[in-house]
């Protein structure tokens, strides 16, 4: 079920007002505001709607980071991007190599900040997960290549430049950061997307 058009209504509560107006003005709210903790992502979502600009949302506990994802994907339209910012899956100082999944979610939610979306994105973190370090924004930038219809496409350079970028070239691709040739076909995995992409020349 989705509660999205009670977002308008519930704008309009004189609290909600008054928050808004602090947030748009040149000194933000600093204390905290004592917000029941069910009512949370329902005012994070009003501030989404309201603000139209990327929204970071951390909490105590993965749990509840989980659990604002699903509130804050029924409180918002479709389009609107929620992404779960996930945890390490080793502690600090371990050895322990991380699954692709829990590499797909950071770098998702990394690659929605760094780039101009419409709608915003919302990313949801918890207070674990924003303290294991990750990649300078600087060098995520710079890693971005984007690709779009109708521009110049140098092949081999560009084959050449994904295996520098650690892509493995793979007959079929069925993992992320591979790609596949054939022909005038290329498909894709980016590490940051759940499913790959085909490039047709």
């Amino acid at each position: 079920m989705k509660l999205t058009g009670l977002l308008d209504y519930a704008e309009r509560l004189p609290a909600i007002e008054a928050f808004l107006s602090a947030l748009s003005g040149d000194h933000p709210p600093d204390a905290p505001l004592g917000i029941h903790h069910a009512a949370r992502p329902c005012v994070a979502a009003m501030l989404a709607h309201t603000l139209g600009r990327p929204l970071v949302a951390v909490t105590a506990r993965t749990g509840r980071a989980r659990q604002w994802v699903d509130d804050l994907r029924t409180w918002l339209p479709d389009e609107v991007p929620v992404h779960f910012f996930a945890d390490g899956d080793a502690l600090p100082y371990e050895r322990i190599p991380w699954t692709p999944e829990t590499r797909q979610r950071r770098i998702q939610a990394l690659v929605s900040l760094v780039t101009p979306q419409s709608p915003a994105p919302i990313i949801v973190a918890s207070a674990r997960a924003v303290m294991q370090k990750t990649i300078p924004v600087r060098e995520m930038r710079a890693a971005i290549r984007p690709i779009h219809e109708g521009q110049p496409f140098d092949l081999n350079k560009v084959l050449a430049a994904w295996v520098g970028w650690g892509y493995e070239a793979a007959a079929v691709v069925e993992a992320p950061d591979q790609f596949s040739r054939r022909g005038g076909i290329i498909d894709i995995w980016p590490p940051n997307l759940r499913k790959p992409l085909r490039i047709e020349l």
